[in-house]
């Protein structure tokens, strides 16, 4: 996810802002046996992710011959958070998970050396999403979990950021677990810390912020309530407190109207 991050003044204030994605659900869906056909290599995932995020989007995945099945362990889904992009900032536990995956479904912002990082003989599927164009619904990504969960083997969900921070987790994981899937989920360093910690910007401070507080600019498809009438701006522009916003280009001229008026200096 993308971060808009607003903060007492330390000095100049400095305003971070990447791009967000929008809802909008792919023309065409790929039956089931189609996407048996797309999973491939954790080599070809890295390789094509350096196409979608380096160079521009490619061709669709090669072809895996097949689908991993069989009996074994309880089956487990893993919801895994792999941070900012920094290979470094993986946790021990994603990087030894990721060595023993058997099924792994990612999304679009994982930085290519973490999808190298990825057991040589796990099935891969890109499940990502961009501005005005996603590979899937997101109920069939639910279902892909189940039906791959169930076959029991070990899946991971890789997610950018934090799995549970904007990211989806909460639905994916109420989902499973009304199936009786048992998830575990194992948290990344959100966009907020990376972006803070890259600019040397402490998301609480003793004498300037007590408190911080993430929300999000970009609100569901079918919401059709104004930015300006979304918020409890007063609340939002605590002087004492750092605001993030995720996903927040598309309407950063209201959100910044609106803390205005509740008094937050530009």
């Amino acid at each position: 996810p993308a971060t808009l991050l607003l903060r007492p003044r330390l000095a100049a204030d400095r305003h971070v802002c990447i791009p967000q994605m929008t809802e909008q659900v792919p023309r065409v869906t790929p039956t089931f046996d189609e996407t048996l056909r797309m999973l491939h290599t954790s080599a070809e995932a890295a390789a094509e992710q350096v196409g979608r995020l380096r160079k521009g989007e490619t061709t669709a995945p090669s072809p895996n011959p097949a689908v991993p099945t069989g009996d074994g362990d309880p089956s487990r889904v893993f919801l895994v958070g792999v941070g900012p992009g920094d290979i470094e900032l993986l946790t021990v536990k994603a990087v030894r998970l990721m060595a023993t995956a058997d099924l792994v479904l990612y999304d679009r912002l994982i930085a290519p050396e973490i999808l190298e990082l990825v057991s040589p003989t796990a099935a891969m599927l890109y499940v990502g999403k961009e501005a005005g164009y996603h590979t899937r619904p997101q109920e069939e990504i639910h279902e892909l979990l189940l039906h791959f969960a169930n076959a029991g083997r070990t899946v991971l969900r890789l997610k950018g950021g934090d799995p549970t921070v904007f990211g989806r987790g909460g639905e994916e994981m109420e989902y499973l677990e009304r199936q009786g899937v048992p998830v575990t989920v194992v948290p990344g360093i959100t966009a907020a810390s990376g972006v803070a910690a890259q600019l040397g910007v402490p998301l609480t401070h003793r004498d300037y912020a007590d408190s911080v507080r993430f929300i999000t600019g970009h609100a569901r498809s079918e919401c059709t309530t104004p930015v300006e009438e979304r918020y409890s701006w007063e609340q939002l522009a605590d002087p004492k407190m750092t605001l993030v916003i995720y996903m927040g280009l598309s309407t950063l001229p209201e959100l910044c109207a609106g803390l205005e008026e509740a008094g937050l200096p530009a």
